[in-house]
């Protein structure tokens, strides 16, 4: 209990990625990064240090879903439009 009478404590973020962990926060999409900055500036206002960690993934990722493309449309050839100049 003296620990937290006395804020000797810290938070510690564990974020598992497959990328490159030198990225640091690019590993994160975009609103989790800004939701990640929240929380860590919440955590600045109220005297508590945060730090963040980033895992490797060792997981073998699964193969998703292969995904049918559609034949694009044959595009229509413009006519051109003659334009008479003005005298």
């Amino acid at each position: 209990m003296a620990l937290i009478q006395h804020r000797n404590y810290r938070i510690v973020f564990g974020i598992v990625t497959r990328n490159d962990p030198g990225a640091r926060s690019l590993n994160l999409p975009l609103f989790s990064r800004i939701s990640f900055m929240h929380s860590m500036k919440a955590l600045r206002l109220m005297d508590v240090q945060g730090n963040e960690i980033l895992i490797a993934d060792q997981v073998a990722a699964a193969e998703g879903r292969k995904k049918k493309r559609r034949m694009k449309e044959a595009a229509v050839e413009a006519q051109p439009v003659e334009v008479e100049a003005a005298e």
